[in-house]
């Protein structure tokens, strides 16, 4: 998969987001696995809003999860790794530790587990 297919997806994740009440501040791209090999690279994504401050990292979690799922191919979901939650400092406060970001079901009730 190449970084083009990725990064358009990203994008429909950010509006797709935004189209639900949930405008996303920000947002970066962080590489988690540097393979010398693209297909093999997987990355963190780093969110960080308002709306995500007055609420737990399960709820947010939740949230991004959901809207990844109906904006995201199984494809790119492949190559997150995970999801960091910054605060309005935009340091870290909480991050899940996924890997199965294609099966929405299940990482649903893991992150249920993780944070409950």
């Amino acid at each position: 998969m190449d970084t083009t297919e990725l990064n358009n997806d990203l994008k429909k994740l950010i509006a797709g987001c935004a189209e639900e009440g949930y405008p996303i501040e920000c947002f970066r791209v962080t590489l988690y696995d540097d393979s010398e090999l693209e297909d093999y690279r997987l990355y963190t994504l780093q969110v960080g809003a308002s709306w995500i401050y007055s609420m737990s990292c399960y709820d947010a979690l939740v949230i991004l999860v959901r809207v990844m799922h109906k904006t995201m191919s199984a494809k790119s979901r492949m190559k997150i790794w995970n999801f960091d939650i910054l605060d309005q400092n935009e340091i870290l406060v909480c991050r899940n530790m996924q890997r199965n970001m294609v099966d929405q079901e299940n990482l649903l009730e893991n992150l249920s587990l993780q944070y409950q």
